[in-house]
């Protein structure tokens, strides 16, 4: 029969019961990996996937999206310079770091505790956490800078409403802010079309039944180096868990992120994704991942800053539109990708 639909808003919780789940899969022929000790933890050295998804042959990129989000659930994502030029990624940053370098009473004012059901504003070190434990960053909640006579607004719609920002301090900062999600979301858009493809779905698909309008929640957090934590707080940044909604788009400006790697199961074990010129980091989130039954990996993952200077990041997860309703994806198992075989010990999991 048919499957129910669940409108986005009330799978929220449900996703969020997903997040942090472990979930090996055991992918086919993966050398062991070499070991590098790092300042605060171990990682192992592995290769994560790039795909390019520039204008071009939308069949290969299709399939090596598909090979990466089914096996690790990460990629670099190259060939986004049509989508979102450099210009526009080097405003964005120059006007973070400086909001950033502003006194904590100025960040204060913009508190995301007065940001009222938009969600917007800026978040202190110790206001989130992760399992019960701090994270050890700071930050700033962003979207789409939706005007007052909007009809979500109006309608008083929860993540809908305008950016929570010191004006006064950092002018350049609402206008950088809007044209990255406006660059982004047509980057988010481009993968749509590549996952309905890499699925086995008309090319238009996802943009059809589920990003029409999408949501645009942005986050941009500090996080200053591990070793700076107190006795007490926290060494990670944010410690292990997974995304609950579609897509993650990342923007990153150093080393940090750790992502969990199962594609040889003898040898699992935390890998890192650092930063590569002109690429963003792309993985999926939670709910895409039950929408295709598990053939898109929701991956665990992490952040813990090694180096010596904050490292800033931009997560952009581009979510379904707001009465998006969730439903099991139409996957024609004798026409889509193959499904990743998985280990007895992994189902268990």
């Amino acid at each position: 029969g048919r499957a129910a639909c669940t409108p986005v808003r009330a799978c929220v919780a449900a996703a969020s019961s997903h997040r942090g789940r472990p979930r090996g899969r055991a992918a086919a022929a993966a050398q062991p990996p070499s070991r590098s000790v790092g300042t605060l933890c171990t990682a192992l050295v592995m290769t994560v996937p790039t795909v390019c998804v520039g204008r071009g042959d939308d069949s290969a990129a299709a399939a090596a999206l598909y090979d990466a989000w089914s096996t690790l659930g990460y990629c670099y994502v190259s060939g986004a310079d049509e989508y979102v030029p450099r210009a526009v990624v080097t405003a964005m940053h120059g006007a973070l770091e400086a909001f950033g370098a502003l006194p904590d009473d100025v960040k204060r004012s913009v508190h995301v505790s007065k940001g009222g059901v938009a969600w917007r504003g800026f978040v202190a070190y110790g206001d989130e956490g992760t399992r019960g434990t701090p994270d050890f960053k700071e930050g700033l909640y962003l979207g789409a800078d939706l005007p007052d006579d909007h009809p979500g607004v109006v309608a008083g719609l929860p993540l809908h409403g305008r950016n929570l920002l010191p004006d006064a301090h950092v002018p350049q900062l609402r206008a950088a802010i809007a044209d990255y999600v406006e660059a982004v979301t047509a980057l988010g858009q481009r993968l749509m079309t590549l996952t309905s493809l890499a699925l086995g779905l008309p090319a238009d698909y996802m943009r059809r039944e589920y990003t029409r309008e999408p949501l645009a929640i942005v986050r941009a957090f500090a996080y200053p180096p591990s070793r700076a934590a107190s006795d007490g707080q926290s060494r990670f940044g944010i410690g292990d868990h997974t995304d609950f909604g579609l897509l993650t788009i990342n923007w990153q400006s150093a080393p940090g992120l750790q992502v969990y790697d199962e594609r040889d199961a003898a040898a699992a074990g935390w890998i890192d994704v650092p930063p590569r010129d002109g690429a963003f980091v792309c993985s999926v989130g939670d709910m895409l991942d039950r929408m295709s039954d598990g053939r898109l990996i929701s991956a665990r993952h992490r952040v813990i800053n090694a180096g010596d200077t904050t490292r800033l990041a931009v997560p952009f997860f581009f979510d379904f539109s707001w009465d998006a309703h969730m439903r099991a994806l139409p996957i024609d198992e004798s026409s889509a990708p193959p499904r990743l075989v998985m280990s007895d010990a992994a189902r268990a999991a």
